[in-house]
């Protein structure tokens, strides 16, 4: 907090229409909401997003949230704990949803889930949970980001499929946005030797 104070007392955010917030969960961080007052005061930016793994729901989040002020995106990459387990670690996938819930009940318009495929969460399987926990827990109203292992310079005809029957399945539930990023494009291209 610190240097940011620096910066915005000599105007090197002068200016600065947009932040993004990530590192797997900004609200941990002992300062987060001095940083965001100096943020939100000081630099006052016209687009605002955190990058959150929602394990833990934060009230300066839901409160901008509620007012239309910010954006969240969340990756939630599996449909069953078993599999949250084996890519993170430990077993926080119902908490994640219950607080997506909560962000997404004013909101839904500012929040997106990605889902980034992985040779460990692309079966047919763990793609129905998760569809069935995203209308379990009234997320068909979010925006949803469809990615790729950034580690794998190539997407194998399985997970191409699995990427075609997840996003096949939104359009069927009606979500308002679907986007699949450049992680999957690039991939894709390198894949068809489109380059």
């Amino acid at each position: 907090s610190l240097l940011l104070k620096s910066w915005t007392e000599n105007l090197v955010l002068d200016g600065c229409d947009s932040v993004v917030w990530g590192g797997g969960e900004p609200t941990l961080d002992p300062n987060f909401k001095e940083i965001l007052d100096i943020v939100l005061e000081k630099i006052k930016p016209k687009y605002l997003r955190f990058f959150t793994n929602s394990v833990k729901y934060s009230n300066e989040i839901q409160k901008l949230l509620d007012t239309k002020k910010i954006y969240i995106t969340t990756s939630i990459d599996v449909g069953t704990r078993e599999t949250y387990d084996l890519i993170r670690g430990f077993d926080r996938l119902e908490r994640v949803f219950d607080n997506l819930n909560l962000y997404a009940k004013t909101s839904a318009d500012h929040v997106t889930i990605k889902y980034i495929f992985t040779n460990k969460n692309h079966f047919k399987d763990e793609l129905q949970q998760f569809l069935a926990k995203i209308l379990d827990n009234k997320l068909d109203k979010c925006n949803f980001q469809i990615s790729f292992d950034f580690t794998q310079e190539f997407i194998s005809q399985e997970v191409m499929q699995s990427i075609i029957f997840l996003y096949a399945r939104l359009i069927d539930l009606k979500v308002p946005s679907i986007f699949i990023d450049d992680l999957v494009w690039q991939r894709i291209s390198k894949t068809l030797n489109l380059n």
